[in-house]
């Protein structure tokens, strides 16, 4: 993007954003947990007892591995 304006007058046109690392935490566990929950009943709804605990045990499983991938 060049506008034809200098590095110390564009600074004087951009917004200044003022997010803390809490309010972009908060905001990321919002739209992942957000999602899941609210679909989390009707999934085990369509896949019934037996299946939609064993599918949660097993995403759970997955989700420890991965997780302990990216700590790594």
């Amino acid at each position: 993007l060049n506008c034809g304006v200098g590095l110390s007058d564009a600074r004087t046109y951009w917004p200044v954003w003022a997010g803390t690392m809490w309010t972009a935490s908060s905001h990321i566990i919002t739209a992942v947990i957000g999602s899941g929950v609210l679909s989390l009943g009707w999934a085990i709804a369509q896949l019934g007892w037996v299946a939609g605990p064993a599918v949660m045990l097993l995403f759970s499983l997955v989700t420890y591995f991965t997780s302990s991938l990216l700590a790594d």
